[in-house]
């Protein structure tokens, strides 16, 4: 079974939550439930970046057939405009960073919950 984004960081919440129980659970238990919570938290993550991913690409499809013009011969066929040139080398970019320039590099999420957010479709 495949969990959302949201799903996988509510499973890392409860396991972080049960890490710190000092009372009832066992250390070795604590440490099991700590190394699951860091597990989830970072499949919510890249399920997050795989979601907004999926999500500028149906923008970019949208955008592409919106500015093509009906009845133009090349329509399946990729334009080259501004918006839709950018958000790609913004996306290859951050491919490209390595994990230092990734640190001090102004993130274009702050939090998973608004790379969330951000990978819905506008409802409405």
């Amino acid at each position: 079974m495949v969990l959302t984004a949201e799903q996988q960081l509510k499973v890392a919440l409860l396991y972080e939550k049960a890490a710190a129980d000092r009372l009832g659970v066992p250390p070795q238990q604590r440490a099991a439930f700590a190394r699951k919570a860091k597990w989830f938290r970072m499949k919510a993550r890249i399920r997050a970046k795989k979601e907004a991913a999926s999500a500028l690409r149906a923008h970019l499809e949208t955008v592409r057939r919106e500015d093509t013009p009906i009845g133009y011969a090349g329509a399946d066929q990729s334009t080259d405009n501004g918006k839709e040139t950018r958000l790609i080398e913004d996306a290859r970019l951050d491919e490209l960073r390595g994990p230092g320039e990734a640190a001090t590099a102004t993130p274009h999420y702050r939090s998973i919950a608004q790379r969330i957010t951000a990978a819905r479709p506008a409802q409405g």
